[in-house]
Parts: structure tokens; C-alpha cells; sequence
């Protein structure tokens, strides 16, 4: 019997240190691990506070890739995707999938506070089947979600030290 199994992994890099309007640049990866095709799927990249998508790019190992609805420049919060169907690989092979690849590149906001870690969650839904197939048969999916995260500069450390380390009244302090 065929299978869908339509998952969604993100990448960034993670743990790196960002700073006021830097660009970070995360990838998306949806593949169809299955043997049946994942329809009408639903892609949601959830932006954190402080970011905002400046642009992206979609590109498949599989043709025709149609998206009926995308983020607009500038869009914040939730980045949302419509796409018509990701088809497997055929004939199937367990280790070839077919995969859309979304390279999304948000810029950091030129008020955003230090050491503050910028959370980004990609999440994925789908269905079993094209259209209003039979109740009993169509099955609505969660391909999962991922995270990634990095992580403002830290604030900046002031030190000051004094010599000598204990003063006496009228003392010059340096």
C-alpha cells in the first residue's frame, strides 16, 4: 500500500551571534519520504519579534512546484505558503525523495535589544489525497515542525579597575 510521509526540517546558523539589521539566511527543506503524494501543503514559517523576511527562494527536485499563495516582502510574524503537491519519487526508492527547498532571508530590526535568543519555528500540514477525496480514505497530516535558533550580541562589558586596589582619603587614585 502507498504512504505519504511529507516532513520539514529548517537550518540556520545556529548559535551564531547576530546584531542590529544583519541578515540571516534560514533553509527550509520539505521532502516526501513516501510512496503516495502529499497534497495541499501548508508551510509555516513563524518569525520571531525582531525579524522580518526580506526575500526567498523556492526550488524543487520535482516539476511543475506550484505555489498558490507566499509571504509578501517585509511580511513579519508568520510567513505562510500554499503549495498544490509535493509528488514522490517514482518509481520509489527508499533513500531518493522528492523535496521543495525554501531559502528564506530575514533582516534583524535596527532596535533590537542584545543577548536576547531569536527562535524560529518552520511547521508543515498536508493531506493524503488531491481535492475532497472519500471521508474514510482522505487523512489531514502534520509533517512536524523544526526550530532554529541564534542568538542577539551579547551586551557590551564595561570594567573599570583602579590602582591601588584600596584608596586612603586624599589618595590619587589612577
Amino acid at each position: 500500500s502507498d504512504f505519504d510521509d511529507v516532513l520539514v526540517t529548517k537550518l540556520d546558523r545556529a548559535s551564531c551571534y547576530v546584531g542590529a539589521n544583519d541578515l540571516i539566511t534560514y533553509t527550509l527543506t520539505i521532502s516526501n519520504q513516501g510512496a503516495a503524494a502529499g497534497n495541499n501543503l501548508v508551510i509555516t514559517d513563524v518569525l520571531p519579534a525582531g525579524l522580518s523576511m526580506v526575500t526567498y527562494t523556492a526550488s524543487t527536485n520535482r516539476t511543475p512546484l506550484t505555489i498558490t499563495v507566499e509571504p509578501a516582502v517585509n511580511a513579519t510574524n508568520n510567513l505562510l505558503w500554499n503549495i498544490s503537491q509535493l509528488a514522490p519519487i517514482s518509481p520509489f526508492v527508499n533513500n531518493s525523495h522528492s523535496m521543495i527547498t525554501l531559502t528564506v532571508v530575514a533582516r534583524v530590526s535596527s532596535t533590537i535589544n542584545a543577548a536576547i535568543s531569536l527562535t524560529n519555528q518552520a511547521l508543515l500540514s498536508y493531506d493524503s489525497q488531491l481535492g475532497s477525496g472519500p471521508v474514510a480514505i482522505q487523512r489531514d497530516y502534520s509533517g512536524g515542525s523544526h526550530s532554529a535558533a541564534v542568538q542577539t550580541v551579547p551586551p557590551t562589558a564595561l570594567l573599570k579597575t583602579s590602582s591601588p586596589l584600596t584608596a586612603t582619603i586624599g589618595q590619587t587614585v589612577i
